[in-house]
């Protein structure tokens, strides 16, 4: 474990923390637009993440983690926790914010975009749990296929996330996703569950199967 956190403390050093300060604050000041597609605020996460995966490679992060005493698989495992956390922090700077909108902009979510509620917490966690599968597995098969996987990734999060707001707004017995009353929200909440159980379970299928491809891979 103490070699896992060394080794997320090592990725966070390579990024400026400037950088994951203003995409945090992007994330955050996105959900305050009235009428604005709420799942595109954490997707600025992944763009910080994508320039994590730029860093690891422009610094020799895995060539220098390679003269460590330390296995293939604590080095995927510190970078699979590295970029989970990374999105649980967005989504959790975004809450208040989300909050606050949820206060002030009521008439407007009632004939826009998903409001900011549990649904929308499903949108976003489906959605980077996809992204994280495609991306953590690309950059453990070598240098040069997280590119075009990061690309793909963020094509498919906003494929996922407007397919999960189409669906939502045109059945008529879902329209309790879109509600902001706590009758609602209570009613969101088994999917919101089912969405967390998700992104916490890809999360585990990435790590493992990033893990065999990086043992495979030569550095």
């Amino acid at each position: 474990m103490k070699n896992t956190i060394n080794l997320i403390k090592m990725d966070l050093e390579l990024m400026p923390t400037w950088v994951a300060l203003i995409f945090l604050a992007i994330s955050g000041m996105l959900m305050l637009i009235p009428v604005y597609p709420r799942f595109i605020s954490p997707f600025y996460i992944l763009i910080f993440i994508i320039q994590t995966f730029s860093f690891e490679a422009e610094y020799g992060q895995k060539q220098f983690a390679a003269i460590l005493p330390i296995t293939k698989a604590e080095y995927v495992r510190a970078k699979t926790l590295a970029v989970v956390m990374y999105e649980t922090a967005a989504i959790l700077f975004t809450v208040p914010f989300a909050v606050i909108s949820a206060s002030l902009f009521r008439d407007f979510h009632s004939f826009s975009f998903i409001p900011p509620n549990f649904t929308c917490l499903l949108q976003v966690l489906l959605s980077m749990s996809v992204f994280n599968i495609l991306v953590m597995n690309a950059d453990f098969k070598g240098q040069f296929k997280v590119t075009p996987a990061c690309v793909v990734g963020l094509i498919l999060y906003a494929v996922i996330s407007g397919t999960i707001e189409g669906v939502v707004q045109s059945i008529p017995a879902l329209s309790f996703m879109m509600g902001l009353s706590a009758h609602d929200l209570l009613l969101q909440l088994p999917f919101a569950a089912f969405a967390i159980i998700f992104f916490a379970l890809t999360a585990y299928i990435s790590y493992r199967s990033a893990a065999r491809n990086y043992e495979k891979a030569e550095i």
